[in-house]
């Protein structure tokens, strides 16, 4: 198997992670009492029909599941607004905020977060990056990477709903495999960010259309 091919086997495989972790929720073996779990949510805040969500909607949002131990958000406005979407959020426990200005990214979390740092892209760009801080869960620091990836070039239809043929979805599907796009070198930025961390929680708003 090529470098490359093992590469994109690791991505895809981290993002399946990550898919994991938002549906289920992540167990962490030995960092978390027996029977206990984490509950991970990722949303992105951006505007919707020139509309940003307000703090209070939003913390509405991010409870539907349950009260969440971890929040990813993308598209942040400032750092106030993470810390006050993080006041609305069920006082169960503390909340830990933290922030990059540089991609508009926050991760907030009830458990102690600290060494937080912005992964940029080859091609830097507003909103588009990683922000990867450590939390410490129970007995172990846990590298929580909030990923932030440029969408694909969607086609879309009048109403504004993704509107693609099946063959041009195996196309783009093939050339994010096996070809060299702005988002496998983000990816590649990514993983070399995380190399070396034992326990790393990955989610995000990956901007991948549906096939």
């Amino acid at each position: 198997m090529r470098p490359r091919h093992i590469l994109l086997l690791g991505i895809m495989l981290i993002l399946a992670a990550g898919l994991a972790v938002l549906l289920f929720g992540h167990r962490l073996g030995g960092a978390c009492p027996p029977g206990s779990g984490i509950l991970v949510v990722t949303y992105n805040i951006g505007d919707i029909n020139g509309n940003r969500v307000e703090a209070e909607e939003l913390a509405e949002i991010l409870t539907v599941m349950g009260d969440p131990e971890i929040v990813f958000l993308q598209e942040v406005p400032y750092a106030g607004f993470a810390e006050s979407v993080a006041s609305l959020l069920p006082r169960d426990a503390r909340r830990y905020t933290a922030y990059s200005r540089l991609i508009g990214a926050a991760v907030i979390s009830a458990f102690p977060l600290s060494r937080a740092q912005t992964v940029t892209y080859p091609s830097p760009s507003s909103w588009y990056g990683g922000l990867l801080v450590t939390a410490e869960i129970g007995s172990a620091d846990v590298l929580l990477c909030n990923v932030h990836l440029r969408p694909i070039r969607k086609t879309r239809d009048s109403t504004g709903y993704v509107a693609m043929r099946l063959g041009e979805s195996f196309r783009i599907l093939g050339q994010e495999l096996f070809g060299e796009t702005q988002r496998t070198a983000a990816m590649r930025a990514v993983l070399g960010a995380v190399e070396g961390s034992p326990n790393t929680i990955l989610a995000g708003d990956l901007n991948t259309i549906p096939f």
